[in-house]
């Protein structure tokens, strides 16, 4: 190791005692890169679900997470919406058991997504809607936020027993 000749090694210990003063902590960076994860996935969802999903031509009508023709398919961007908010909460709780809910939540909330998905793309008395690219967008977000569930980490507490 080669010495600085004016002593700011001595001057720069004194205020801190270590070799990187920004810490390396990787289950701060991963719970940080989880956090932005769940916002891009819970904004993007948000603004999906006012574009249009699918367009029915013999009813000249544009299907979206918040409107269908009579409400025959509900309001699935409710549901959608509201499930992502709370997986969110449970997803960077520290419980280990919230944190089994959250991937229960996650995967019901992808089943719905799939079953959202079908409803809105497949055909009806043989007429084909057609398909917006919200619909897809829609189906990887859910995609994401699954995959959020399953691969979030939690650490356990050591038992002292």
């Amino acid at each position: 190791m080669v010495p600085w000749p004016r002593g700011e090694a001595e001057v720069c210990k004194t205020f801190y005692n270590g070799s990187n003063p920004f810490g390396t902590s990787n289950t701060f960076m991963a719970k940080k890169n989880l956090l932005i994860f769940y916002w891009i996935i819970f904004l993007g969802l948000f603004g999906i679900c006012f574009m249009p999903w699918a367009y029915y031509a013999d009813i000249q009508s544009t299907f979206t997470g918040f409107y269908t023709y009579e409400n025959i398919y509900g309001k699935p961007a409710l549901l959608l919406l509201t499930t992502t908010f709370l997986n969110g909460i449970l997803l960077f709780s520290s419980a280990l058991t919230v944190r089994y809910v959250s991937l229960g939540s996650g995967s019901i909330f992808f089943a719905y997504g799939i079953r959202t998905f079908y409803l809105y793309s497949s055909c009806h008395n043989g007429i084909c809607p057609s398909v917006k690219i919200a619909l897809w967008l829609m189906m990887i977000a859910v995609m994401g936020l699954f995959t959020l569930s399953l691969f979030g980490k939690v650490k356990q507490k050591k038992s002292t027993i």
